[in-house]
């Protein structure tokens, strides 16, 4: 809700000439009396400012009646409000990047207002590549103030900074991967970055700016242009090959070396130790580039110990180029000979017969005769029983002194900082609340000691450690709020006030014991306090309700005649008892764990189902039902809800310890077993992160099984990640599961394993690992079969058999015979089919039990619009990025790119922006909107879509610019996110999909590989199987032109293969013209065998094409 006084600050705005202004007269306007620039400052410093609202003649209405949001920001800047609030208000509402104005503005308010904002700027970065996006970017603005406002500052040694101007820095240069979205004459030039360009290239290489990105393009150039020198390259670059831990990082990287900078063989042996290091990982392609060159250019007495890694290469070709340039080398002194012989010797016995030859003529002509090892038994890992369950804690009060918070506080796990300002991180942990309910007995013990606490932590730490007495800002905003976010917010007010937080957890998992609440009530009835409803809301959702007569219960409620106030002027109607009794007869519905096309969230996850307020508190702000709507219930708010409300737990690359690691200790303290979902997330917290992983993660996994929480077989790997199709980052879960039986649960791993098996009905790289990683704990597995540690059904592993029985040399099939020939043989009737069983892939039989209730759902409306207005091209921000253009005869002068933005908004908005060009250089958004009839480009801000209107139906254009942008990078993701979701919410049809897949056929640019990532049988299929009958025909088509195959006609076939069981059935059912399948004759009859070929022969007899 907006401050109170912001309507004084939209009146001064009017009076002082700042109506009709441009950004750029900003520095020249006034601001008004001291008197005046008080009450304004004040009216922007706190509040939400509603600038999206419209009254019902569709004109503004908003907290700011019309005015820019952009503009009153800028006016707030010129007023001096505190850098972190401007800058929220800039991230939230939206703005111009117009770098340059913003850092005079913030130059006009002074040295220490700069010192501020530089500090504010330097916390947050939105981009981590060649490409910055977003308009939140102010590090450029620091370039200004410290280079040109305020030199004495100094550049800041910050990596933010780095990165910022190593991009600004790469673009000037003329690097084309390089792009910002900001107008020019907003950004550094050369000529302003020359002058401190030393300086600011050192402040890269001493921050670790990262060199596969725009600081190693810029070091290129630098060396080009002689600013550096070339081995000052060839060190960096070198080093920044080194630090690289994902291979597309490494590609960069090697092409920085070997193309750009042309290495050279002295190079190499002047680095040799550097790259020696580099390549010991017998990364097979690093071996290829460097390795076999430092093998064939470093001194004779070192190649040995070079060399010697490098034999372990995984592949077979590398394993044969390395033995190939040993071989070559005939200056190998004796040692050298002696460190290789007893590898060469293992690779001697290799079953490839071409590794093998080498290696023995090796061995022969060095003349040692070294038996090739024979490797130990490997290590037996124990199947150890299931713990009991744990007995919960209670929770334990931390002591309530300004030392003992301090300490507290100072802990990593509390030093959070929120990029986004005013929001407080709401990871809430046994830890952090502690900390409040300590704070809050401070505060009531000793008021001074509680502000001191406050003073030393600031503003970034825990949000509700904090005294406000100014009671007349309080307003109580009853829209929806985050739960916990609105508790520790209006705690603020009444910190000093109240005995107790009511809300105060009972037991480690913050769960709330009836009898605790109850002692709560009669302390604030002791004291003549009054409970927050907020307080109160949190205490509701936390208690324990197992066991609870409920009945009596709600009767000794009722004799707490506690007040509940909204505000601190008027109590609610009723008491906190008749609440509590209320609530206790008509609880919240515990929520269970759906997709998100029934929950109406974010497309392709599960998610909580939607909570619906009970009516015992439908009088209260119904946050926890806001909340399942946003897919996003704090756990810590509803402790004992199982699976729904664990959505946060999930892995990424970014995750940290003092996140995600925090979280799952968290997990790890529940009162009851673990859910399949929850359990699953837990453990894919322990594959590998950017920050090489969660040492947190390991120790939660580890204490949920010592507590009982994490049981055999229950982890459920569909819900990996909480993405549907969870198959996609099963990369790394193989080692994880290897890591679970050493840390003493193989009985979690084992069946996890083949669950995980069970997700796939094809080989692939991932199955691979997980196959293997089978029989690497086969033996362990026999073993405790036979010793009575494991059950008998242990061997069973039915997916593991099904690949194991497949035809073929596949790496999955081969690592799963090798398990199955290891385990006791399976007695169940779904044990595996004996080997010589047809079952090869890619074929696949149909299923007289395939469900087809998905392609029996009636088309929604759509519009068939022309696409003569849309063709694909090179995006401006991104030459090597394809995206959609738009053709305008209004605007000849201008050209036009489809933008993303909001995209999947525009049928209840009725408009979606473009991005305008001249030339080279942006000239900002225009507006697509329909007018009924056809689409209108408009530069002025589109007609508002009124709330009385229906929402508008999918459009052909619609389909074809969504797909169209398919291609790489942000935008493929964006239109793969935005296209999913209105797949899911059955909002496309096949119709549509199949006109603009054949469109975008013709394009050169465009190929249908990203847009494979749609399919998933039940789900999309139903709507996208155009996609791959118009595939077809397209390759048909080229092949009987005698055009060169496409690239994705491979990939196409597979897709068809997976899915084929569901696609004849639907075309044996008439959803499928059985004419689609026609294609796949022609390409089946070329004369030139190849695996497309191959492919489609087979797909002939599944579909029984004539």
């Amino acid at each position: 809700m907006a401050h109170k006084e912001l309507p004084q600050a939209v009146a001064l705005f009017h009076e002082l000439g700042w109506t009709n202004a441009q950004p750029k007269d900003t520095p020249s306007l006034s601001v008004g009396s001291s008197k005046q620039q008080a009450a304004a400052k004040r009216g922007l410093s706190s509040g939400e400012w509603s600038v999206t609202d419209y009254g019902p003649d569709g004109n503004p209405a908003g907290d700011l009646g019309g005015i820019s949001p952009y503009m009153m920001q800028l006016f707030a800047l010129r007023l001096g409000v505190s850098p972190k609030r401007v800058i929220t208000l800039f991230r939230r509402h939206g703005h111009s990047p117009d770098y340059r104005l913003i850092a005079e503005l913030v130059a006009l308010n002074g040295k220490d207002y700069a010192e501020r904002f530089i500090r504010e700027a330097l916390r947050y970065r939105d981009f981590d590549g060649m490409e910055a996006d977003s308009e939140d970017e102010f590090t450029f603005s620091v370039f200004f103030l410290v280079t040109q406002h305020f030199p004495d500052l100094g550049i800041p040694a910050h990596i933010n900074y780095a990165e910022a101007w190593a991009l600004c820095a790469a673009k000037n240069m003329g690097v084309r991967e390089a792009t910002i979205r900001a107008p020019k004459n907003q950004l550094p030039q050369w000529k302003e970055l020359l002058p401190t360009f030393a300086e600011h290239f050192d402040l890269c290489t001493q921050e670790g700016a990262q060199m596969w990105n725009a600081f190693g393009y810029a070091i290129v150039e630098a060396a080009t242009r002689d600013l550096i020198t070339r081995d000052t390259a060839v060190a960096l670059a070198i080093r920044g090959l080194d630090a690289a831990t994902r291979p597309k990082q490494r590609l960069r990287m090697v092409s920085m070396l070997c193309e750009d900078l042309h290495l050279t063989d002295n190079d190499i042996v002047a680095h040799r130790e550097a790259i020696g290091g580099i390549v010991a990982g017998a990364d097979p392609k690093l071996v290829d580039v460097l390795g076999l060159r430092l093998i064939g250019c470093v001194p004779a007495e070192e190649l040995g110990a070079a060399a010697l890694p490098m034999l372990y290469v995984t592949t077979l070709k590398g394993q044969r180029d390395v033995l190939t340039v040993i071989k070559k080398r005939t200056d190998i002194p004796a040692d050298g000979r002696t460190v290789l012989a007893q590898r060469v010797s293992e690779l001697a016995a290799s079953s490839d017969k071409k590794v093998a030859d080498i290696a023995a003529g090796l061995v022969a002509q060095w003349g040692v005769d070294v038996a090739a090892s024979t490797s130990d038994e490997g290590k037996l890992y124990p199947w150890n029983p299931t713990p009991k369950l744990w007995e919960l804690p209670r929770f334990v009060r931390m002591e309530p002194t300004y030392d003992a918070l301090i300490e507290a506080l100072t802990n990593s796990d509390y030093a959070r900082e929120d990029s986004f300002g005013d929001a407080p991180m709401d990871l809430v942990t046994t830890e952090s609340e502690q900390c409040v309910v300590a704070y809050a007995h401070l505060a009531f013990e000793d008021p001074e000691a509680a502000k001191r606490v406050k003073k030393v932590i600031g503003n970034h730490k825990l949000f509700a450690l904090n005294m406000r007495t100014d009671v007349e800002n309080f307003v109580f905003d009853g829209r929806p709020h985050h739960v916990l976010w609105r508790r520790d917010y209006y705690l603020e007010w009444v910190m000093g006030k109240v005995p107790c937080i009511v809300s105060e957890p009972s037991y480690v998992d913050l769960s709330i014991d009836f009898e605790d609440l109850l002692h709560r009530l009669e302390a604030y009835n002791q004291h003549g306090a009054s409970i927050l409803c907020a307080d109160l809301m949190v205490a509701l959702t936390r208690l324990n309700l197992d066991g609870l007569d409920i009945s009596a219960a709600a009767k000794r409620a009722r004799g707490y005649s506690v007040p509940v106030i909204h505000t601190f002027s008027q109590p609610t109607e009723r008491t906190a008892g008749e609440i509590l009794a209320d609530y206790l007869t008509d609880p919240f519905r515990v929520p269970q764990l759906v997709k998100d096309s029934e929950s109406g969230c974010y497309s392709g996850i599960y998610s909580s189902e939607k909570v619906e307020t009970p009516t015992s508190l439908v009088r209260f702000p119904h946050d926890i039902t806001q909340e399942s709507k946003w897919c996003d219930i704090n756990p810590a708010a509803a402790p004992r809800w199982g699976d729904a409300v664990w959505r946060r737990l999930q892995h990424s690359p970014q995750a940290k310890d003092t996140d995600q690691g925090l979280l799952a200790r968290q997990v790890a303290r529940s009162a009851a077993p673990l859910g399949p979902a929850t359990a699953m997330n837990l453990i894919g917290l322990a594959r590998p992160t950017k920050k090489g992983g969660l040492t947190l993660a390991y120790q939660a996994i580890s204490d949920a099984w010592a507590r009982g929480l994490l049981l055999p077989g229950v982890a459920d790997p569909q819900y990996l990640d909480w993405y549907w199709d969870a198959t996609k980052n099963f990369a790394g879960m193989a080692t994880v599961a290897l890591d679970l039986a050493d840390m003493g649960m193989l009985a979690v791993a084992w069946p996890l394993l083949d669950a995980m098996l069970a997700q796939s009905t094809k080989s692939t790289a991932k199955t691979a690992e997980l196959a293997q990683a089978m029989a690497d704990l086969a033996p362990s597995v026999t073993h405790a079969i036979e010793k009575g540690a494991a059950p008998a059904s242990a061997a069973h592993v039915s997916n593991l058999r099904r690949f194991a029985a497949m035809k073929g040399s596949n790496k999955t099939s081969v690592a799963a015979r090798v398990a199955v020939e290891i385990l006791p043989p399976s007695t169940t009737g779904d044990s595996a089919r004996d080997t010589s069983e047809d079952s090869s892939e890619p074929k696949a039989v149909a299923s007289p039990t395939v469900d087809l209730s998905a392609w029996e759902v009636s088309a929604p409306e759509f519009i068939d619009d022309s696409l003569d207005q849309f063709f694909l091209t090179h995006a401006h921000s991104g030459p090597s990025a394809v995206t959609v253009g738009l053709r305008s005869s209004t605007y000849p002068s201008l050209s036009f790119e489809a933008d993303l933005w909001d995209f999947d908004s525009y049928p209840s908005h009725g408009f979606y922006r473009v991005e305008c060009y001249r030339g080279e250089e942006s000239r900002g958004y225009f507006h697509m909107w329909w007018d009924g009839d056809s689409w209108v480009l408009d530069h002025q801000p589109a007609q508002r879509w009124r709330y009385n209107s229906s929402p508008l139906p999918m459009f052909t254009s619609t389909a074809y610019i969504l797909f169209g942008m398919m291609h790489s990078g942000s935008r493929a993701k964006n239109a793969l996110w935005c296209m999913e979701r209105f797949l899911i919410n059955r909002m496309f049809c096949a119709q549509v999909v199949a006109r603009s897949i054949h469109a975008l056929l013709q394009e050169e640019l465009w190929a249908p590989t990203q847009a494979l990532k749609l399919l998933r049988a039940k789900e999309t299929l139903p709507v996208l199987w155009p996609l791959l009958t118009e595939s077809l025909a397209k390759a048909a088509t080229d092949s009987q032109q005698q055009h060169p195959p496409a690239k994705w006609l491979g990939k196409v076939l597979d897709a068809i293969a997976e899915d084929s069981a569901v696609l004849k059935a639907a075309t044996e059912a008439g959803f499928i013209p059985e004419t689609s399948w026609n294609p796949l004759k022609i390409i089946a009859g070329q004369k030139k065998k190849t695996a497309a070929v191959t492919k489609a022969r087979e797909l002939v007899e599944v579909f029984g094409v004539k």
